[in-house]
């Protein structure tokens, strides 16, 4: 089985201030540091991994991009050299407009980087300004031009909608329309939510901002499937959409359940028995590796119920849905018809969908989708059938 590699790169020059993610910030001296430990951890782990070739390479982050075309350009070489990749895999940055310079996606383009992941967020400057974004809707536009010109077959954006104080569903109209005209393969729209421990979090907590009610997220996302739908996409998961042939292959094989290696600090891997967290340390991180260690992390063993469970968080995310056959396979048939009970009366409220393959979301449950897979579990759970599965 093909796996998967994610490469935490926690690089930022400002934190934005909705992102609960790890970064940081004002570290840019320890570039170099971080690239040389990256390496020296993928060479760690590539005898464990000499049997599981990988099919994909994603570089998230933070800011990847603000490695810089060098850094980047010894990265990613160095990482195919360490471990096994199989031929044709897919390898996707992400980047912000403001550093994909059009040296470092000729940079990136030389190094094998075949696919692109930009983080415009809106194509409207008071929504940037409101998510405390380094870039304007205009420099947007220049870096999807230049990843065009660089030769950037493979292109993704990342869309934000829900927004507080924006122009509401016409100013969200506005920036898909701007997004369907450059014509990337791969959007994903995401609905702005905050964890009181961001900047915008604990704002909305004082009341000074509040973000888009259910009403008016609801219609924002129902555009969005209408007129990505319209324009050739198809929505191959809760909030992404592609042309044909096009949706992400390294998320895919995290929602299908696949394996995947993390490196970097704050990445997370899962080897097929067990889920592997580097802390979220960048000092320790480097210190450990630097001295011949393996990075501070934290293991889970994922038992059976654990991966039925995910198995459904994951798996239902997805437009195929999974099949009864993997779920009476990870929790036995006690579990699957405990699950075909729960899932009874949302099939007849028209929120999923079954036969005699598969569970899905219908399409009046993509938007309810997150609280309706807990209802779905907390049945399952409550019947008690997937713990007594032997």
């Amino acid at each position: 089985m093909a796996a998967g590699l994610y490469v935490h790169l926690p690089f930022c020059e400002r934190r934005c201030g909705y992102c609960d993610f790890y970064v940081e910030t004002g570290k840019r001296s320890l570039l170099d540091r971080t690239v040389d430990a990256i390496l020296r951890e993928a060479g760690r782990e590539a005898a464990a991994w000499a049997d599981r070739p990988f099919d994909s390479l994603f570089l998230g982050g933070g800011t990847p991009s603000l490695l810089g075309p060098e850094r980047l350009a010894r990265l990613v070489p160095g990482l195919r050299a360490s471990l096994r990749f199989l031929e044709g895999s897919e390898v996707t940055v992400e980047a912000n407009p403001e550093s994909a310079t059009a040296e470092l996606l000729g940079a990136l383009r030389r190094a094998g980087v075949d696919r692109l992941s930009l983080g415009v967020q809106s194509f409207a400057d008071e929504d940037l300004r409101t998510l405390d974004r380094l870039h304007d809707a205009s420099r947007a536009r220049q870096a999807l031009s230049d990843a065009r010109e660089a030769g950037f077959s493979h292109l993704s954006l990342d869309l934000i909608y829900g927004l507080p104080g924006s122009g509401g569903i016409a100013a969200w109209q506005r920036t898909l329309r701007q997004a369907i005209e450059i014509g990337p393969d791969h959007i994903s729209c995401y609905l702005l939510t905050l964890e009181e421990t961001t900047p915008m979090g604990r704002r909305a907590a004082r009341g000074e901002i509040s973000l888009a009610g259910d009403g008016p997220a609801r219609a924002s996302y129902d555009l969005a499937r209408r007129l990505l739908a319209e324009a050739g996409y198809e929505q191959y998961e809760i909030s992404n959409w592609a042309r044909p042939g096009h949706a992400c292959r390294h998320n895919l094989n995290v929602w299908r359940g696949g394996i995947y290696l993390g490196l970097g600090p704050g990445a997370h891997g899962y080897d097929g028995a067990a889920r592997r967290a580097n802390r979220p340390d960048l000092s320790g991180y480097l210190a450990a590796i630097e001295s011949g260690a393996a990075p501070p992390r934290e293991e889970e063993p994922i038992d059976r119920w654990l991966r039925f469970e995910e198995r459904l968080l994951l798996g239902l995310r997805l437009h195929e849905g999974v099949s009864w056959e993997e779920v009476a396979r990870l929790g036995g048939d006690a579990a699957a018809a405990s699950l075909r009970r729960a899932a009874a009366p949302f099939r007849r409220r028209g929120l999923l969908a079954e036969d005699d393959a598969r569970l899905r979301i219908a399409e009046g449950g993509w938007f309810v989708s997150s609280a309706l897979i807990g209802e779905l579990i907390a049945g399952v759970e409550q019947a008690g059938a997937c713990r007594a599965h032997p």
